[in-house]
């Protein structure tokens, strides 16, 4: 089975109704995110479902690399004339 059909068969197409206003606006906000109005929708609804999309997963990556630290500075506690060169 190739990857084509793998990928129909899990997706569904979806029709919807929404307010011109609303789709340009939201058209607008993927062109500033350099990404389509299709993919906004599908991360929305991947993340309103419970089902991370590889951008969420790489923003919990990326603060529980901060949480860390990204690089090791030792002790946080240094005496004055380590912090001044006299």
């Amino acid at each position: 089975m190739a990857y084509t059909e793998i990928v129909a068969a899990r997706e569904r197409k979806l029709n919807l109704t929404v307010d011109a206003e609303v789709l340009a606006a939201a058209r607008k906000a993927a062109a500033q995110r350099r990404t389509t109005l299709e993919n906004l929708v599908r991360e929305f609804l991947a993340s309103l479902a419970g089902e991370p999309g590889r951008r969420r997963i790489a923003q919990t990556q990326l603060r529980a690399a901060m949480d860390r630290g990204l690089v090791s500075i030792g002790s946080d506690a240094w005496s004055r004339d380590e912090l001044y060169d006299r």
